[in-house]
């Protein structure tokens, strides 16, 4: 990453790295019940992921990609939005 963008490429990638950590550390103490579980489990993953990425380039494969995004977005996902109700109606 420094040797490829150097600054302009590390400054917003670290700032976007310590923004999610934050988002996330902030969804857990929000979390109460299973829905904690679920979060600990995406953290992991994503831990485990960013370990592989240390000695492999796997995030490159789009399979990998993929389940880094699914990850990532469990990890920082709101359970307290209200969601419409769509039994009965036409669709």
């Amino acid at each position: 990453m420094a040797a490829e963008g150097g600054l302009l490429l590390g400054i917003p990638i670290v700032l976007t790295i310590v923004a999610f950590a934050w988002e996330v550390r902030r969804r857990f103490r929000e979390d109460v019940g299973s829905i904690w579980w679920i979060r600990m489990g995406a953290v992991i993953g994503l831990v485990a992921i960013a370990l592989q990425s240390i000695a492999e380039f796997s995030l490159q494969m789009p399979g990998n990609a993929a389940l880094f995004a699914v990850v990532a977005g469990l990890a920082i996902h709101d359970d307290r939005r209200v969601t419409r109700d769509v039994v009965g109606t036409n669709l």
